[in-house]
C-alpha cells in the first residue's frame, strides 16, 4: 500500500474522510461556496466521491483538502422543569419583528415564526400532543439548531436533544454571486446535503399524512433561512414530485436533500432569477 493510501485508510478508520458509503445524516462535506457555485463537482455521486478521495490524497501522500465529518454537538439534558425547544422559539416568535402563524392536523400543530422585513422563517415548530414532543428548527445564518424536547408525564420533567451544526458562514461570503447557472445566479445561501437532510427527518419525526405534509416545506424553510414561498418555488424547480411524494418517504429529509444536490457535492445552494413577469424563481444545486 503506497504513503498515499495508507494515509487515507488512517483518515477514513478515524472518520474523517466520508467514505463512498451511505454518508452519515450528521455530516456534511466542507466544500466553499466559490466550488459549490461553480459546480466543480460531477453529477454522478459515485463520481463525486471518488474526486472527493482524490482531492483529500495528494500524490505525495499529503492531506490536501480538509473534508472532515462534521458530528451535530448532541446535548441530551435530562431533569429539566422547562421545555427548551419552546423557550427558544418564544425568544425568536415574541420579537416585535416577526410574525406567527399556526397551523393544525390531528395531534400535531405547527408553528412558524417568519420576519416582517423578508418573511423569511425564524424558526418553526412542531408541537406532538400525542408523543409529548417539541422539535423547533432554527437557522440564524451561521448556525442552524434543531432542538427536541419530550415530556415525561410520570416524572413531569422534560429530556432535551439539541443539535447545533456550524453552517461555515464565513465561506459564502458573497464572491460567488456573480456564477450562474445558465441565468441563475447564487443567492450566497448553503447548507450542507447532510445537516439538511438531519433537520428535515427530525423536524417531521413521526408525523404522516397531513401533518408531514403541512410541516415538511417549514421545516425546510426553517432549516434553509428562506421564506416557505421559495421553499414552494425550489419544490417546484428541483424536487421530483414535490413534498406530496417525498412525505411519503420513510426519511423525507434524506429524499429531499439529495435531490436537491443536484450537482452532487454535498451542499444545498440556492439560486434564483427573475422570469419574464418580474417573479423570482428558485432552484437548488
Amino acid at each position: 500500500m503506497n504513503k498515499a493510501l495508507k494515509l487515507t485508510a488512517g483518515l477514513i478508520a478515524a472518520g474523517t474522510i466520508l467514505t463512498a458509503t451511505t454518508p452519515s445524516i450528521s455530516s456534511f462535506y466542507n466544500v466553499s461556496a466559490n466550488e459549490l457555485a461553480k459546480g466543480n463537482y460531477s453529477s454522478s455521486k459515485a463520481t463525486t466521491l471518488k474526486q472527493a478521495e482524490k482531492r483529500a490524497v495528494s500524490e505525495n501522500g499529503e492531506y490536501t483538502h480538509k473534508q472532515t465529518q462534521k458530528d451535530a454537538k448532541v446535548v441530551k439534558t435530562s431533569n429539566e422543569n422547562t421545555d427548551v425547544a419552546e423557550e427558544k422559539f418564544n425568544q425568536v416568535a415574541d420579537s416585535s419583528e416577526t410574525t406567527v402563524e399556526s397551523e393544525s392536523a390531528g395531534d400535531v400543530q405547527v408553528t412558524t415564526a417568519t420576519t416582517d422585513e423578508d418573511n423569511k422563517v425564524a424558526g418553526v415548530k412542531v408541537t406532538n400532543s400525542e408523543d409529548n414532543t417539541t422539535v423547533t428548527v432554527m437557522n440564524d445564518g451561521q448556525h442552524l439548531t434543531v432542538d427536541k424536547t419530550t415530556f415525561d408525564e410520570n416524572t413531569g420533567k422534560y429530556t432535551t436533544e439539541q443539535r447545533l451544526f456550524d453552517l461555515n458562514i464565513a465561506n459564502n461570503d458573497g464572491s460567488a454571486t456573480n456564477v450562474a447557472y445558465g441565468y441563475f445566479s447564487y443567492t450566497g445561501i448553503a447548507v450542507g446535503r447532510d445537516v439538511l437532510a438531519t433537520a428535515i427527518d427530525l423536524g417531521i419525526s413521526g408525523l404522516t399524512g397531513r401533518a408531514a405534509f403541512i410541516a415538511l416545506p417549514r421545516v425546510v424553510a426553517g432549516a434553509l433561512g428562506v421564506s416557505v414561498s421559495t421553499v414552494n418555488k425550489i419544490q417546484q424547480y428541483s424536487l421530483a414530485g414535490g413534498f406530496g411524494y417525498a412525505s411519503q418517504k420513510l426519511n423525507p429529509g434524506t429524499y429531499i436533500a439529495y435531490n436537491l444536490d443536484k450537482n452532487g457535492n454535498g451542499w444545498v445552494g440556492v439560486y434564483s432569477k427573475t422570469d419574464r413577469t418580474g417573479d423570482s424563481v428558485y432552484m437548488t444545486q
